[in-house]
């Protein structure tokens, strides 16, 4: 399963952003870290590649949601694949 770390920059609009998050929240794929300032932490669990390739860009198409920044991928458990 991809693990991937990513940050969430959301709208400076505080009720937008609070409802971004409330969707975001909500995916059990999504574990959300504090918050700092308009920036989230969060870890993307996975099944493949493709999926969360999807879930980002799904994240993207959120009001209130202006970027996802991708730290990190971690594929090492996938064969090579799966990988690709």
């Amino acid at each position: 399963m991809p693990i991937s770390s990513v940050v969430v920059t959301l709208s400076q609009d505080g009720v937008v952003a609070e409802a971004a998050l409330s969707i975001l929240s909500a995916d059990p794929r999504w574990t959300l870290g504090a918050p700092n300032g308009r920036h989230v932490p969060a870890v993307l669990d996975t099944t493949s590649l493709e999926d969360a390739v999807s879930l980002t860009e799904d994240a993207l198409r959120i009001d209130g949601v202006q970027f996802v920044d991708v730290v990190g991928v971690d594929f090492s458990d996938l064969s090579e694949q799966e990988a690709t």
